[in-house]
Formats: C-alpha cells, structure tokens, sequence
C-alpha cells in the first residue's frame, strides 16, 4: 500500500530531515510540504491523504485542523523534542511516534493502537443553559435585552456569563462601563483551538460586571477582526462556557444569512450568530414595537426559523408605549403564530441614567417597570438557582 503522506513544521530541520527519508522510500508518496494553515485545510480539502505528520507543532496547528483530519479518516502523527510539544500534541488528539520513516508508516496504517493513542481533553461534565439573544436590523435594543437579561440571571445564579457576540462590533463593555482591557472572545476563541480554555482560565482572566452582576467576556474591539474567530473554535468557545458556567447569555449579530462559500462550507461574518442560534437552549428574539421594527423584525424571521425551533423562540417587544400591549401582542400572534412573553416598556430616560453610571437597569433601577418586565423573561428561561461554585470569587471591576 502507498501511503499518502503530507507533513508541517514546527522544527524545521526536523521536518526536512524527515521530508527527505520518506521521499526515498517506495511505500511513501510525500504529496505536501505545507507551510501553513490554510495551505494545508486546503491540502486535506482536496487531496486524498492517508496521514498528516507534524515535526515539532507549529503554532498554527490547533484542533479545527486535528478534527477535520480526523473526520476525513486521516491519521495525525507528531513527532516531538520536548515535553511541552508531546503534552500539546496529545491534547490536540495527536499520535506521538519515532522521527523514523517505518514508525511513521506503521501508526499510520494502524492509528490509534498502542501506548500512545489520541488523547481528547474532556469539557466538564456539567451543562448548563446556553441563551441567545437576537434581533434584526434597526436597532431593536437586543444588546439592552441582553444585559439585563444576564444582570438577573446572575441574581438567581452567579455563575452567569455574559458573551458579546456581535461580529459586526458590540457594545456591551461600554454599556456597562468597563474601560479596562479584558480579555475578549478572540482571546477565548485561540485559547479554545488549542484545547486551553477551562475554568482555570475563565476564573483568573476574566471580571463581573459590577459587584454582583454577570461574568463578562467582551466582543471584538475592531469589527474587521471576525474571521480571527474560527468557526470551530467558536463551538468550543460555547462547549467550554457551558460545561463551566450555570447561564451563558450570547448577544448575536442581526444578520444570519447563510454561507455562500460552497468549497469552505463556512458561514463567514455570520458563523457565530449562526452557530449560537442553532445550539442555544432558548432564543430571546428581540423586535423594536412600532411599525418600522414590527416590520423589520417579521421579516427577518423566515431566517431565523430556519435555524431555531418555535419551541425554543421566546419573543420580546420592546420600547412598547403605554396602552399599546394588546395591539402589539395580536399583530406578532397573527403573523408568527406566538405572542410575546414580555413587553419591556419605553422609558429612555432611565436607560439613560443607567448607561451613564455604567450599570444595568436590574442594578440601578430594580424596581423600575422595565426591568421587571426583563425579569418575566428571566423567569420563562431558568427557575430560580442559588449561587454556587468558584465562579463566586471572581472579582468586580
């Protein structure tokens, strides 16, 4: 049997010395020499491969990669000089052999026998809820939904954590006045693809949102910086936030259009909205209640039902103006087929004062009518929780 090899560099030397014994043998055919990343998703995208062979782990190597190779029936073989590329190597499902082109040979044919058999870091067993919150184009104050969504949950439960989500750029850090640098989803989304983001990592890095308000991991800081965040670190992003966290609360992007990408199959700008709808327990769909975003909002739900089950929709107007509640509730009843399970009254003057303290309404206005209406929807998603767990001790900005 020839067997179809390409190899990458962590090691250079390493690798070329390789590179040149398996070409000299007649049972190898060294199709690829690939250099880096995307060189090589191509190379396992269109090219029949029997084995990828990593000589020292290049920093690029991560576990899309590993996975995908995986799921196409491709062994992945390393070859380390040090303790930490073997442990990394491991953690990324990757076969340890001999810098020697028969051992190479022989675990290909026969992956994953022997001592040193893939090794998959589990996520935490547990599981908790994973909450989306969406709204279509114009403006309909899902972010202002999201926050204080989150803000009572974490009442209820301090393991509460808030994502900022938005790959066209979110605003939740500012809401709620945090000016420090802390880390983001793209610093989450690179330590998930190396299968480093756990509950340590979550603990030591990250900060509430106010003494008693949600863990926050803030969004990009640059909109144009959305493709840095892969689609399968994305997955594992959520994976990880919900083996470690009671509520996960996800501010989405408006857009949710499909991939158009036929070759990658991945949905671009709108993967992580995409990918959060379709795993999220509950989706919180936020429409503005007057006639342009009834409007806007009707029609962005052909899309949204394509990704999301009416059972898990939960729809909730808001800015709603005094005695307009019924109206609002027959036209959503007769064009979607739900009502509404909130109707988050219009009080811009105490959302206001809210931004300007850097609070949430839930903290700065408990008893004001809008955040008791937040409160309704708090209540359809979870029932009430005591606060437990390590994530209790992380510190407030």
């Amino acid at each position: 049997m020839l067997l179809r090899v390409v190899t990458v560099a962590g090691d250079a030397t390493g690798e070329a010395e390789l590179a040149r014994a398996l070409s000299l043998r007649d049972d190898v055919d060294l199709l690829f020499r690939c250099v880096d990343r995307v060189e090589l998703l191509a190379s396992l995208r269109s090219d029949p491969i029997d084995a990828l062979v990593s000589v020292g782990l290049p920093t690029w190597l991560d576990r899309e990669i590993t996975d995908e190779a995986r799921a196409r029936g491709i062994a992945s073989l390393g070859v380390a000089s040090n303790d930490m590329d073997r442990t990394l190597m491991q953690r990324l499902g990757i076969t340890l052999v001999e810098a020697a082109p028969g051992a190479i040979v022989a675990w290909a044919l026969a992956p994953g026998e022997g001592p040193m058999a893939p090794v998959r870091m589990p996520v935490g067993a547990k599981r908790g809820r994973l909450l989306a919150v969406w709204g279509s184009k114009g403006s309909p104050g899902r972010t202002t939904i999201a926050v204080e969504l989150a803000a009572q949950l974490a009442l209820q439960d301090d393991a509460t954590l808030l994502i900022d989500a938005d790959s066209y750029g979110g605003d939740v850090a500012q809401m709620l006045g945090v000016t420090e640098d802390l880390p983001t989803i793209l610093w989450a989304a690179k330590l998930a693809a190396k299968d480093e983001l756990d509950a340590g990592r979550f603990a030591i890095d990250l900060r509430r949102a106010g003494k008693a308000g949600p863990v926050l991991m803030p969004g990009l800081t640059r909109s144009e910086l959305w493709p840095d965040v892969s689609a399968h670190a994305w997955r594992r992003v959520l994976e990880t936030a919900t083996s470690e966290f009671s509520f996960v609360v996800a501010d989405v992007g408006f857009c949710v259009e499909p991939a158009t990408d036929l070759y990658t199959g991945d949905d671009g700008r709108n993967r992580m909205a995409r990918s959060t709808l379709e795993c999220a327990d509950r989706v919180v769909a936020v429409f503005r209640a007057d006639p342009i975003g009834i409007k806007n909002f009707l029609r962005a739900t052909d899309q949204l039902l394509d990704l999301v089950s009416r059972e898990r929709l939960l729809v909730v107007a808001n800015r709603v103006r005094d005695k307009e509640q019924r109206q609002v509730a027959e036209l959503i009843r007769t064009n979607l087929g739900i009502r509404p399970v909130a109707y988050v009254p219009d009080r811009p003057a105490q959302h206001h004062r809210a931004i300007l303290s850097g609070e949430s309404l839930t903290r700065s206005a408990p008893g004001c009518d809008a955040a008791a209406a937040v409160r309704a929807v708090a209540t359809a998603v979870a029932p009430a929780a005591k606060p437990s767990g390590f994530l209790s001790r992380l510190v407030s900005r």
